[in-house]
Parts: structure tokens; sequence; C-alpha cells
């Protein structure tokens, strides 16, 4: 009994510290870009710099597919040579206010940028906290407790909702219909994906570059799933790879019946004896 205690006592804990690490580096990190919106500022009177130099100049004219200028930087006591790059068919009246815009645009997102700083150091607090208490947890009934009193908390910073779960589970899991969809997180992953499911699953990949192991859950029915279906897994397939970026990516799909893994082949390698192929755009799954 004092061993499954403790080991469920342990798993509870990794469980809640996962979430609560993950996000406290999240927004660790968020508060070191915020504390660089100094730059904002910097860049917010380079570009009304630029505005007034524009306008100093504003009678003269320029060529419509001219890219940039050159003023003297009248701010600059030796009054050097400044270039300032310009927006293509605009005048310099036009790029003159188009810099204005940029400046105010900077001066928001730092001012934005401050305000949010005083929210994020509350929130580093909070999970630090938390840890803490977390930490002092020894017995099971505690944890449950304490989980339930913190649950609000909790659920703010990721517990109990579906991105724990996936950041938790081995593969990312969606939902296409009825149909259930299991994607690789990186190689090791792909081999369990493709070693958990059945022979009777639809396996996809991108052709021809690094990408994730996508299954669509079939149980044991031998039929391929609505040609919709495919299509839609496949652009997951397409999302989930190097070639993400492409407007259509030719993904190759089969039964999980003719992928084999090669003795002695690296984490993710597989070869597959038959293949059908599909050109989709890549696409984000939503749920």
């Amino acid at each position: 009994r004092n061993a499954v205690h403790t080991r469920r006592l342990h798993q509870g804990r990794q469980q809640v510290l996962h979430v609560l690490e993950r996000s406290l580096s999240k927004k660790e990190s968020q508060l070191e870009q915020l504390h660089q919106a100094d730059k904002s500022l910097d860049r917010a009177d380079e570009y009304e710099k630029y505005g007034h130099l524009l306008m100093a100049h504003a009678h003269e004219s320029t060529s419509p597919d001219q890219e940039q200028i050159e003023v003297k930087d009248l701010y600059d006591e030796a009054e050097t040579i400044i270039i300032i790059p310009l927006k293509e068919q605009s005048d310099i009246a036009e790029n003159a206010q188009y810099y204005y815009k940029k400046a105010k645009e900077s001066r928001t997102s730092y001012k934005k940028a401050i305000e949010r700083i005083g929210k994020v150091e509350d929130e580093i607090e909070e999970l630090e906290q938390l840890l803490g208490e977390l930490n002092g947890i020894e017995h099971l009934p505690d944890l449950e407790k304490w989980i339930k009193k913190k649950s609000d908390i909790l659920e703010k910073y990721g517990y109990g909702t579906g991105d724990q779960k996936q950041a938790q589970s081995p593969y990312r899991k969606f939902k296409i219909g009825k149909y259930e969809v299991w994607i690789g997180k990186n190689a090791k992953s792909n081999d369990k994906l493709t070693n958990l499911a059945n022979k009777e699953d639809v396996w996809l990949h991108a052709r021809g570059v690094a990408g994730s192991h996508t299954v669509i859950r079939m149980g044991n029915q031998k039929e391929f799933p609505p040609k919709k279906i495919i299509l839609h897994a496949a652009s997951y397939a397409a999302y989930y790879s190097k070639a993400r970026g492409m407007k259509s990516v030719p993904v190759m799909y089969t039964k999980v019946k003719y992928v084999r893994k090669p003795k002695g082949s690296p984490p993710g390698a597989v070869v597959l004896e038959r293949e059908q192929v599909e050109m989709v755009p890549p696409q984000k799954p939503s749920n």
C-alpha cells in the first residue's frame, strides 16, 4: 500500500509540476522580451526623425521605383549623410507620413509592453508560490485536496485542459468527424505511434521530407475512410512536416500493415511496401 501510495503521489505531483514549470518557463521568457521594450522606443525615435527629415525635403521629387533617399542628418552637428528607405509608388511626403505612423505604432507597442510587465511578474510570483506549495505536499489525500482547492488557478495555466493532455501524451490526438487521428511529436514518438497503431489503421506522411507520422484510427475496418477524411488528415501530416511553408504538399498514405521498420534503422525511419499519394495544402489542426 505504501508503494502504491508513493507512486500515485509522485505521478500526480509530476503531472502538475510539468504544467507549472512549463508555464513558468514561458512567463520568464515573456518577461525577458518585455524588458527589451526600450528597443521599440528607440525605433519610434528613429522613425520620427525619418519623418521630420523627409518633410524637410517634401518639395523634392522622386521616381516611383526609388528605393531610398540620401539626406543630411539635421539632428547631427556634423550633418552626416543618412540613408532613408522609401516605399515604392509613394512620394516623399507620403513616406514621411508612413514613418510618423510607424513611430506612433512603436510607442504604442512600448506602452503596452510596460503595462504587461507588472501582470507577468505577478503571474511568475504566483507560479513560484504554487510550485513551493506543491513540493511541500507529502501525502496523496493532501495533493488531491490541494488540486481541488486550486483548480481555477491551475486551469488558468493549462492543468486539466486539452493542452495539458496533448503535452503529456506521447503523440498528438485530434478528431476528424468520427475518426481519431494520431500525429507523432518526434522520431521516437513516430516509432511508438506506428507500433501502437492497428494494422488496418491508415498511415500518412509528407513525401520526400522529414515530418510526423500520422495515423487515422480504423479499428478493424479493412476499408479506407472516405476520401475527404484522408485529405483532411493528409493536410495535418503536411503541416507537421518540413514542407509546411509550401502551398501544396505530396502526402503518401497506406495501411499500417504495409509500413515496415528495417532492423537497425534510426528512430522514425520506415519502409512502405505500397502507397498512394495526394497533393494537399498544409493545415493546422483546430481541435
